[in-house]
């Protein structure tokens, strides 16, 4: 490198150096301005550092800007500025959210371009080995977190209502009693009723959502000599965490065990079969009657897990349906035969759930309002799920969301790359989480309850991931490694606020576990009356009649 290059080398440092400081600054404030002082006083004391690396970066990989095209420099310039736009609020002072603008695509201007620089320079998918390796970390951190929340759950509400009943009448005769006072789930009723006294089942329901993914994804895989590495590790732990994150009431749906014991079984048996189907697809089905036994008891009991479920499950088993039925001579006759074994599943299960005479018991039981015509439901439930796309916008929602999509993009799944296949997945995920909301508005004439969105929020984040795996990526590989350094900033800033919101969770979980055990013991111990303590999400439901039954001698 002569004179004149050192020099401009070195000035490009200094003018990234510079760049780049202020918008970490406000980076690490959460994308905002505190103060100008303070704003200036940070960034001079941060300088110094800046400049160092930017020196030694740029000594090594020779960024040099003016060798990059034009279109390439309008590309990056718009991304920062649209990514700017998206992330910073406006503070009500346009001065203040103009420099703040100019200070953060600035930041992931330099950094984008760096990053292309480095992913030319090593030869290698940069981004991808990136991404996969923030996923797995920030998964791996934050369902550890989930997990041992998990270790705190404790019986409470209903729950002692349930234990008691089982207690008196056997596990048997309480599911047909409820069957016929209570509702039709007979496949979640077996986990709620029959191990709702397991403390631990919370745990053990979190580590069956891993596995389970685990193995769709192996099956899912394209090559099947490759294990699938880290995107699968990294898939396993990450795709979890979103759903936990992004749940509006994670102590309901997580902790509380006849919640939990509602929503997760349906869900991981919808999971394996979706895999199950989409793996006989690519790769061809075992044999014929088993895999047709199979395909019918598993959507027999997503149909009679949850009534949310079921537009989910038909929308499913119609999109395998319409292939298998028109391509018959590329698939052949047993995928169609095993996705209308499947169909009678569902159909079975639905009439078994639907016509459960507990379900008009428990409406009248608890003055239901009467069924909305379905005009009126419908028109109702696009309100509710309007309500519920809008919620997931606060907390960076969509943000994490929008990670599963990116993570689907760097898998390695068999799944073809076709937008056939995109708009397939894009109507089954969207009426999937919509059909929830429809089907909730019908039996209760009211919005789904939180701790039940657990469900649609896990359509989404499989279904994004799903998205992602098949969307067709044009090959402008600087532009995408560029979006996927701003996107890594991003996501990096999101994740740790993600984390940090469910260490928040932590202290009440602890606390009440802890006051659950001391209760406990007292009244296991001695004849006084059970007493309320702290629940970190509903001191209503304490059910103290049932909580007195369960702990008399």
């Amino acid at each position: 490198m002569n004179s004149a290059s050192k020099k401009l080398s070195i000035l490009y440092a200094i003018l990234a150096g510079l760049l780049i400081t202020p918008g970490t600054v406000i980076l690490g404030w959460g994308f905002q301005i505190l103060s100008y002082t303070r704003l200036a006083k940070t960034s001079l004391y941060l300088f110094p550092v800046m400049i160092l690396i930017a020196l030694v970066y740029n000594h090594f990989l020779q960024i040099d800007l003016s060798k990059t095209t034009r279109k390439q420099i309008l590309v990056n310039i718009a991304t920062s500025l649209v990514v700017s736009l998206i992330v910073i609020r406006y503070p009500s002072d346009l001065l203040r959210y103009l420099v703040m603008v100019f200070l953060v695509s600035s930041m992931f201007f330099i950094f984008g371009s760096a990053f292309i620089e480095l992913s030319i320079r090593v030869k290698s998918n940069l981004p991808r080995q990136t991404f996969m390796t923030v996923f797995f970390l920030v998964g791996l951190i934050g369902v550890s977190i989930f997990l041992y929340m998990s270790n705190l759950t404790r019986i409470y509400g209903d729950d002692f209502c349930f234990i008691n009943l089982v207690r008196r009448t056997g596990f048997l005769n309480t599911i047909n009693l409820f069957y016929h006072t209570w509702s039709g789930r007979i496949f979640t009723d077996l986990f709620m009723l029959g191990l709702t006294s397991f403390r631990f089942m919370s745990m053990i329901e979190i580590m069956l959502l891993l596995l389970v993914t685990y193995l769709v994804l192996r099956m899912l895989r394209k090559d099947p000599k490759d294990n699938g590495g880290l995107w699968i590790v990294s898939s396993v732990f990450f795709l979890p965490f979103v759903i936990f994150s992004t749940t509006p009431d994670q102590y309901k749906s997580l902790y509380w065990i006849a919640s939990s014991t509602t929503v997760f079984p349906v869900s991981i048996m919808f999971i394996l079969f979706t895999g199950f189907m989409a793996s006989g697809f690519l790769k061809g089905f075992g044999k014929k009657w088993i895999s047709i036994a199979t395909a019918f008891i598993m959507t027999l009991a997503i149909s009679t897990g949850h009534e949310i479920v079921i537009p989910a499950i038909m929308l499913v088993i119609v999109a395998f349906l319409l292939p298998a039925f028109f391509r018959r001579k590329q698939y052949g006759t047993l995928p169609l035969s095993v996705t209308l074994g499947a169909l009678a599943g569902a159909v079975v299960g639905s009439l078994i759930l639907v016509l459960a005479p507990g379900n008009y018991v428990r409406m009248a039981a608890q003055s239901y309002p009467s069924t909305p015509d379905i005009f009126s439901a419908l028109s109702m439930s696009f309100g509710f799920y309007g309500e519920f796309i809008n919620k997931l916008g606060e907390n960076w929602g969509w943000v994490l969301l929008t990670a599963s999509f990116i993570a689907g993009i760097y898998s390695k799944t068999a799944l073809p790359k076709s937008w056939k296949v995109f708009g397939a997945i894009l109507v089954v995920t969207i009426g999937s989480s919509w059909g929830a909301f429809l089907v909730s508005t019908l039996a209760i004439s009211d919005r789904l309850p939180q701790r039940t969105q657990f469900i649609p929020i896990l359509f989404l984040v499989f279904g994004l991931y799903a998205l992602g795996a098949v969307v067709p990526i044009p090959k402008f590989f600087p532009n995408l490694t560029f979006a996927a350094a701003v996107a890594l900033l991003l996501l990096g800033f999101v994740f740790t606020q993600a984390i940090v919101d469910e260490t928040k969770l932590v202290a009440p979980m602890e606390q009440f576990a802890g006051d659950w055990d001391v209760r406990d013991q007292k009244l296991q111990a001695t004849n006084i009356e059970p007493y309320s303590i702290e629940i970190p999400w509903d001191d209503k439901e304490q059910q103290f009649a049932c909580m007195r039954a369960y702990y008399s001698k």
